[in-house]
This record gives C-alpha cells, structure tokens and sequence, in this order.
C-alpha cells in the first residue's frame, strides 16, 4: 500500500512539473518575448524537461522555446505526456481504492473469526488431551489377553 501511495506522490509531481512546463513553452509561443527573454525560458525548459524526464518513462520530445514555432510544435508532445501521467495516475488511484476496500473485507472477516472464536470458547470448555502416548504401552490391556513384558 505504501508503496502505491508513493508511486501517486511522484506522479503528482511529475504532473506538476509538466504543467510548469507547459505554462511557459505557452508563454513561449505567444509573442513578447526579447531573444534574451527566450533564452532564459529556455533554460529554465531544459531543467523542467530534465526534471520530468527522469521521474517517467514516457519519451518526452525536445522542448524548443527559442522561437515561437519551435514552442507551438512544442506543445503537443507535452499534452501527450501530461495525458499519459494522469492516466497512470488514474490507474493507480484505482488500484489504491480496490486495496482499500479489500483491506477492510479482511479486517471485517478478521473480526468475525474472533468474536466466533470468543463465543465459542465461552459457552464449552474445550475437552482435555490424553497424556502419554496413544498406543498401548507395557501396562495397558491389548484386549482379552495380556502379554507379558519383556
């Protein structure tokens, strides 16, 4: 379980990097920018493209924010990364809740046993065990004859 929880955090994140991304390659594409301007979107694109990069397995395209073409061609290789984090995030919510409501059938079945096992143990103490072996031993009749012991 824990290790779902943790799987959303860093999808979680990894969506928000992309959202970051995708607000300025955004910024980009719309005119205003000095080349200056430019440039420095386009490093802080390269350490956010870096970023999400290493936290998924989903090929990102090259972000190019230098012109306003290179940022509008851009955009749509990052909506396809930011569809295929919140379908996997949706799986996993999934899965957590299918978890979750297994966890609380067993506590329930855990529950149940216990109480049975109370009222049971309650209402008829349980028979005593046999000391010793249960074959017949030197001292004990084997029917209508005895043997001798050896």
């Amino acid at each position: 379980m824990l290790a779902v929880r943790a799987a959303e955090a860093s999808l979680s994140r990894t969506h928000g990097t992309l959202q970051r991304l995708r607000r300025l390659t955004d910024q980009a594409a719309a005119d205003g920018h000095t080349e200056h301007g430019r440039i420095i979107l386009q490093a802080q694109v390269r350490e956010l493209a870096l970023e999400a990069g290493r936290s998924t397995d989903y090929p990102l395209p090259a972000v190019d924010v230098t012109t306003m073409a290179g940022a509008g061609s851009s955009l749509p290789g990052i909506d396809a990364a930011r569809t295929t984090v919140q379908l996997r995030r949706a799986e996993l919510a999934r899965r957590r809740r299918w978890l979750d409501r297994r966890l609380k059938t067993l506590d329930v079945a855990v529950e149940n046993v216990t109480a049975a096992r109370n009222r049971t143990s309650a209402r008829a103490p349980r028979p005593p065990q046999p000391p010793g072996p249960t074959r017949p031993g030197p001292t004990q009749p084997l029917g209508r004859l005895q043997r001798p012991v050896r």
